[in-house]
């Protein structure tokens, strides 16, 4: 573990990639590739948490993690730091596997697909890359803007905004750049994707969808408050949270309102969604269940502390983390209180599900691993 620190800091100075990955790493298999698992960014895991939870393992990084999250793709954890390195940890084990040096500073989570680690970089020159992982190989760059926020794959297409109100869609093989739109202000989360369409928020206010294909306008909702986060597509619809704590359901063929929901307190990550609630996350402590039908609320759990990421759904679990450390698990369906934990460090970074373990990055630059004490 204390390798990893010391190889963390070493790349922060400079330095080649030291990663290496075998000819038989199963690249097919990816858990969470990109931030929020799936392109729709419901924040769904494909396994299950049963509580009580016990810590599987433990890994010190360097460099500090932004606000995204930890990508497992081929039994391997990618720890994003914002000094432009990626630590890299064996799933199972919490063992160092060396470190993936990038250019620039990292703000938002990368995606891999297909074996190929695609990464945004806060620089003003070339600002998306794209590193194909078994051989570590840059296979293309480009000059898209300043991303700020994480990446959305679907398709083998890559759609990111960027601070100057750009959003764009490029190939994930070869760079080209499909379509370019301007939002008008800054994009302000990663854009969700579903059945052909991006939908995405500004820091203007508005909430939008554009075609895949060609990036052509569908429909626009001018909310007034300004977006902090992105959407999450749901089951024909698009939620969103405006920062100052509205949450709204809107069709995702035309932008109709179909309910809104004031929680009264700020709201600055990404709800996560299934087919019946949408749980948001907000800064005064509480974690809601809204029902997507009416945007009636089904349950309100409350923490000491803000809510600063997004919660995830593991089967008939919901998990969250709050910035004071606090962990806890959750029944989806009523709120009750499972398991919790305290890890005594802030955590601004949204948990994930990989390997049957809840893995958390925490603002000390310690990866820990959690898992189901009864198997």
């Amino acid at each position: 573990m204390r390798r990893l620190l010391l190889l963390l800091a070493v790349c922060a100075a400079g330095c080649s990639s030291t990663a290496e990955f075998p000819a038989d790493t199963p690249w097919s298999r990816a858990e969470w590739p990109q931030f929020g698992r799936n392109s729709a960014r419901t924040q769904q895991a494909s396994a299950s948490l049963q509580a009580p939870l016990v810590r599987a393992w433990t890994c010190d990084t360097e460099g500090g993690q932004g606000s995204g999250s930890p990508l497992a793709v081929g039994g391997y954890l990618f720890v994003p730091a914002i000094n432009g390195v990626i630590g890299v940890v064996d799933l199972a084990t919490g063992e160092e596997r060396g470190v993936i040096a990038v250019r620039g500073w990292l703000k938002g989570t990368p995606v891999i697909f297909d074996s190929v680690l695609l990464y945004p970089s806060a620089s003003a020159g070339l600002s998306l890359h794209a590193l194909h992982l078994p051989t570590m190989r840059e296979l293309w760059e480009n000059e898209v803007g300043m991303i700020e926020t994480p990446l959305a794959s679907a398709g083998g297409r890559m759609v990111a905004g960027t601070s100057d109100g750009d959003l764009f869609c490029v190939s994930s093989r070869d760079s080209a750049v499909h379509w370019r739109v301007h939002a008008r202000k800054a994009v302000a989360g990663p854009p969700a994707i579903s059945e052909n369409r991006v939908f995405y928020t500004t820091t203007g206010g508005d909430v939008a969808a554009c075609s895949l294909a060609d990036g052509a306008a569908i429909w626009r909702n001018a909310r007034g408050a300004p977006y902090a986060s992105g959407p999450v597509a749901g089951p024909g619809c698009v939620l969103a949270a405006t920062r100052n704590g509205s949450v709204q359901c809107l069709s995702a063929a035309d932008g109709a309102v179909r309910w809104t929901r004031d929680l009264n307190a700020m709201v600055y990550a990404s709800p996560a969604a299934d087919d019946s609630a949408a749980y948001v996350a907000a800064a005064d402590g509480s974690l809601t269940a809204l029902s997507i039908r009416d945007g009636s609320i089904l349950w309100t759990a409350r923490f000491n502390s803000v809510l600063a990421s997004s919660p995830l759904l593991a089967g008939r679990s919901i998990a969250c983390v709050a910035l004071n450390g606090r962990v806890a698990l959750l029944d989806a369906r009523t709120g009750a209180m499972q398991w919790e934990t305290d890890l005594g460090t802030r955590v601004k970074t949204s948990p994930i599900v990989a390997g049957g373990l809840l893995i958390i990055c925490t603002e000390q630059r310690r990866v820990i691993a959690f898992r189901s004490e009864t198997p």
